[in-house]
């Protein structure tokens, strides 16, 4: 299946800070398979400032969809 496809059977959701202190455990659960080993319903996107940095890669390792980006004046 492509990658696409996998995306648009699954809810995206958008994570903003991503790579932080709260970002990190929400995007883990959000990609999480549930009790019963179905897979997620959710495919994350992650925003953060330097998709290379080593915790960035791991949510892409994890499956997160990393995004170069920063949010001003929230």
């Amino acid at each position: 299946m492509s990658s696409n496809t996998q995306l648009n059977s699954k809810k995206l959701i958008l994570v903003i800070g991503a790579t932080g202190a709260q970002g990190i455990p929400v995007v883990e659960a959000l990609l999480a398979s549930s009790a019963d080993g179905e897979v997620s319903p959710y495919a994350v996107r992650a925003l953060t400032r330097d998709p290379n940095s080593r915790r960035a890669q791991e949510l892409a390792r994890k499956g997160a969809e990393l995004v170069k980006g920063r949010v001003l004046f929230v």
